[in-house]
């Protein structure tokens, strides 16, 4: 298999060295990943990840965190609607080095006026976004948030390229239902959104089987927009962790025939296609008229 990458580390505030995060990395075959930075303000106080500050802060944080690392660590800036000119912010940072943006819904609906600004903006920069979707472990009550259907408003937004997290789980069949919706409007050659499921757990291993098996046989166009990830942070990097998910997804994809060469785009192409760090160029195949 090709070089595996980790699309879902979160920076953790207390981060060890970047050389011993790769160590870490390695010891569980990972060769590198994509590392958000710590939420905003105005996310920290209803979470247990990081502690919060300024737009500015967060980005020089991830930029020095990742620097020496260019071809391993890949920073993403999490941003959050209620930031003070947050469209602006978005604006610069998109200059600066990052790969793109990470963005969780925890006190408000993606589909607000406030967060569809956002997201036109970063979609204008031509950097994607990854989004948390599903149940939200937090200190408050923000489950609906997270619910997959909520993203269908994201097919307004010309040119955004997204992902939704941990498969939205437990709102696995909505998400699938979500992806094939996407698909549908692909006939249309103007049709410029694209979405990708990002694998993370999230999944409990007694759902894992049943999710993987239906996404890869729902006859839907799915390998090229399926991404690995962990969950993992920067305080410690779970070794054992991230290995246990990649034999057990590996596994269970062998089960149901998925070729080794979908594999590889699992847990490499489509990372480095998602963050436009490969030229490969890919639209997805529409769903068909008769529902295929």
């Amino acid at each position: 298999m090709e070089k595996i990458y980790d699309f879902h580390i979160h920076q953790a505030g207390n981060d060890i060295a970047p050389n011993l995060l790769i160590e870490q990395m390695e010891a569980a075959g990972v060769y590198g990943g994509s590392i958000f930075s710590v939420p905003p303000a105005s996310f920290g106080k209803t979470t247990q990840v990081g502690s919060g500050n300024s737009l500015e802060e967060r980005l020089e944080g991830i930029l020095n965190y990742t620097k020496d690392y260019p071809e391993r660590l890949f920073p993403v800036l999490w941003v959050h609607p209620d930031e003070p000119d947050v469209e602006k912010g978005v604006r610069e940072a998109a200059k600066s080095g990052i790969v793109g943006f990470k963005v969780i819904c925890n006190n408000f609906f993606v589909y607000e006026d406030k967060s569809m600004r956002m997201l036109e903006a970063i979609a204008e920069t031509g950097l994607p976004v990854a989004f948390h979707t599903g149940i939200l472990w937090d200190k408050s009550v923000s489950g609906l948030f997270g619910k997959p259907l909520n993203w269908e408003k994201l097919l307004e937004i010309p040119n955004i390229r997204f992902s939704v997290a941990h498969c939205s789980w437990p709102w696995i069949d909505e998400c699938i239902g979500l992806y094939s919706k996407f698909l549908s409007l692909a006939n249309n050659p103007d049709f410029t959104p694209e979405i990708f499921l990002d694998l993370t757990p999230g999944t409990p291993i007694s759902y894992r089987d049943e999710l993987l098996q239906k996404i890869v046989n729902s006859g839907f166009d799915v390998f090229h927009n399926m991404l690995y990830g962990t969950d993992c942070n920067t305080g410690s990097y779970a070794s054992a962790w991230a290995k246990k998910w990649i034999d057990t997804d590996s596994a269970i994809f062998d089960k149901y025939g998925v070729s080794k060469e979908d594999q590889r785009r699992v847990f490499h192409d489509n990372f480095l296609r998602f963050w436009h760090l490969s030229d490969e160029q890919y639209r997805y195949k529409p769903v068909k008229s008769d529902g295929t």
